[in-house]
């Protein structure tokens, strides 16, 4: 049995696992209690909040993590 995070289900590319490459008898989630919801992470609602708590050291990482987002969509 596995539990696999869709967020982390990506290769070197940043191209999400296909349903069938998943292995057998694993379940997939989207979400966890400690990352954003599904709507949340579409939104870029974790980024946004991240942004109004202070946790990037500057504009510039920021940008490339809204940049990531948007390319992982």
């Amino acid at each position: 049995y596995s539990y696999k995070v869709l967020y982390f289900e990506n290769d070197h590319e940043k191209t999400f696992r296909a349903p069938k490459a998943y292995p057998e008898q694993s379940m997939a989630v989207a979400a966890t209690h400690d990352l954003p919801t599904l709507r949340g992470y579409w939104e870029s609602g974790d980024l946004t909040l991240g942004k109004t708590l202070g946790l990037y050291p500057d504009e510039v990482v920021l940008r490339g993590l809204y940049q990531d987002r948007e390319l992982a969509k």
